[in-house]
């Protein structure tokens, strides 16, 4: 531990709980949230002071599910006291006395401030997670505004005792510090969020008094001032608080980074044992890696040439540019099909586009409601509008598609609730848009196809209107990946690392949780019954194959009659390859089942 650390857990656990107990009890939550605690984990609480993750973490997990370790022979007895029975013991984040991979995850809050040596306590908190399992800490941020009570405290010291010599840096407190720690520790899949807490003080006394305990490094440096300096610096923070007459609330930032260790784990383990007695064996003769002769001779070359771009949340402006120029620069097809832009929820940015072509005259049409891909991270409803210029006029419907708020900006439930609003706006404007209500359907391509599948399953529950049909085009449906087509290595266009990090930032802290509801990943739904008939398409050589085909076969068996097409060679997005045989074959298959619905 750094020198202020070592004074830190010197102190009794009561003086640090006056001091930053309250903001502790108030991260613990969110930190919790954000690390992914849940039942059924086994979880190691590093640097567990006083308690404040421990009892969230308990109160989720259960007792003997979590481990707590910290340097302070105070702050472990007063965790031991708090939770009878739970294991906590004296132990440091670089040597936490634990056994390896013995847990799935391991947690620090607000302990890498004070830690020594942070590479050695991020390779030890690897080294007890077992592989596939997650590490994660958090810190205060090291930003104007981060820790309100910390910068009216420093701001207060500068001006009544200036040239003082106190370290006022709050380690690892800047973006991006702290996720370069995990990423040198060979830990993937990075992420790192802000969480936000408040405490309320009932007057300045109280928050001076903290102060007083001699915690940290602003503690340790006002009890060693004279006592006139503290005097002046007392009225400097009361000035500068604005001399509250009574309560006030301070808010404070922290910096939360989470990681997975390396290797198949818990979820690679659970894949083989789906495939039944054989298990190991048949695993073995599984193919692992896609090859150049999985794919459709006709796509070798083309896909060949895309390149592999990693999914980063700093770039998701460019690379949502990117997809929206690459859409811009397919050919339209000639079309008479007029579209027009209506506004649904102009504070969210809900917008649907109405396409419709004038054969239809003003007679009311079936609607086909689409909702674009993008792995819930990208796209928009302009990527819909070659497919509406090609089909309202042969099928004779009315198009419409939605533009959705994105993730992670805005996560699960956001854009499904987007996607509903616009369905029920096109339902209740039927007559303007020229829209018949009872035959309305549903389409949506890969992330857009697992909010079509959502959305169905929302329809049915909530039961305002009804869905004629719902066409699910190589679906996102499961969070989990533990099919062997999701966990394949080389696949093309989508890969396993791009599926983790769309569902990761769709779902944010509830990402694998085991309930999860199953409008969140409908292939989490154990009651499909009552959903309107489907089609579900999907090439041979996409992550979401095995998932699409098991919804398909479940969907009939649940009474809903669905027509399943596998592509053989198809990678993900095969149908934007306009002029391959698999996509033309594709489309032409599409065409006939939707006029077949449209007839009835």
């Amino acid at each position: 531990m750094a020198d202020d650390g070592a004074a830190t857990f010197r102190k009794p656990a009561r003086s640090y709980e006056r001091f930053m107990g309250r903001y502790s009890r108030a991260l613990a939550p969110g930190f919790a949230d954000f690390v992914g605690a849940r039942a059924g984990l086994r979880a190691l609480d590093v640097g567990c002071g006083p308690g404040a993750l421990t009892a969230v973490l308990v109160d989720r997990l259960g007792v003997d599910q979590v481990v707590a370790v910290d340097p302070s022979e105070s702050f472990v007895e007063a965790c031991a006291a708090q939770h009878p029975g739970l294991a906590v013991s004296a132990g440091t984040a670089e040597a936490t006395g634990q056994a390896a991979a013995s847990f799935d995850l391991a947690a620090a809050q607000l302990v890498f401030h004070f830690v020594g040596d942070a590479a050695a306590a991020a390779a030890e908190l690897r080294r007890v997670v077992r592989p596939g399992g997650t590490v994660a800490a958090c810190v205060w941020a090291e930003d104007p505004g981060g820790m309100e009570m910390l910068d009216r405290f420093w701001e207060a010291a500068a001006i009544a005792d200036p040239g003082h010599d106190a370290v006022v840096d709050l380690r690892f407190g800047r973006p991006g510090e702290l996720a370069a720690v995990f990423g040198d520790a060979g830990l993937e899949h990075v992420v790192e969020d802000v969480l936000t807490v408040s405490s309320t003080y009932a007057d300045v006394a109280e928050l001076w008094d903290g102060f007083l305990q001699g915690i940290g490094p602003a503690g340790a440096y006002l009890t060693s001032r004279p006592a006139a300096v503290q005097a002046a610096i007392a009225e400097q923070l009361t000035t500068a608080l604005g001399r509250p007459a009574g309560p006030f609330t301070l808010t404070a930032v922290a910096r939360a980074v989470r990681a997975t260790v390396p290797g198949r784990g818990r979820r690679g383990r659970r894949c083989v044992d789906l495939l039944g007695p054989e298990a190991p064996e048949r695993q073995a003769r599984l193919a692992s890696r896609v090859t150049e002769a999985d794919l459709d001779p006709e796509l070798r070359l083309p896909l060949a040439a895309m390149p592999t771009v990693p999914f980063d949340v700093d770039d998701l402006a460019e690379r949502r540019a990117a997809t929206l120029a690459m859409f811009a620069h397919l050919p339209s097809p000639a079309s008479a099909v007029r579209s027009t832009d209506h506004v649904v929820d102009a504070d969210r940015g809900v917008v649907v586009r109405i396409h419709r072509h004038p054969d239809g005259g003003a007679e009311t049409l079936p609607c086909l409601f689409t909702i674009h891909g993008g792995g819930y991270v990208t796209g928009s409803r302009v990527m819909d509008d070659p497919m509406h210029h090609a089909l309202c006029g042969p099928l004779g419907v009315v198009g419409a598609s939605v533009e959705y708020r994105l993730a992670p900006e805005c996560p699960y439930p956001g854009p499904l609730e987007d996607c509903y609003d616009a369905l029920a706006w096109v339902v209740d404007h039927a007559d303007e848009v020229g829209v018949d209500p009872a035959r309305l359907g549903i389409y949506g391509a890969s992330a857009g196809g697992g909010l079509a599948a959502a959305l169905a399953l929302l329809v049915r529950d909530r039961d305002e209107f009804d869905l004629r049909f719902q066409v699910l085009m190589c679906p996102m449906l499961d969070d989990r990946q533990l099919t062997p087509s999701s966990r394949l290595d080389g696949l093309p266009i989508w890969n396993r690392e791009a599926n983790e990090f769309g569902w990761r930032a769709y779902l944010g802290a509830r990402y694998g949780a085991d309930d999860l509801a199953p409008y969140a990943a409908p292939a989490r739904a154990r009651d499909l019954a009552g959903l309107p008939p489907a089609y579900v398409a999907v090439g041979g050589v996409d992550g979401f194959r095995d998932e699409n085909i098991d919804y398909a076969m479940r969907l009939n068996q649940a009474g809903v009659p669905c027509e399943l097409h596998v592509y053989p060679g198809g990678p993900h997005g095969y149908q934007m390859f306009l002029d391959s045989a698999v996509a033309v074959r594709s489309g032409r298959d599409l065409r006939d089942w939707l006029g077949r619905q449209l007839a009835q």
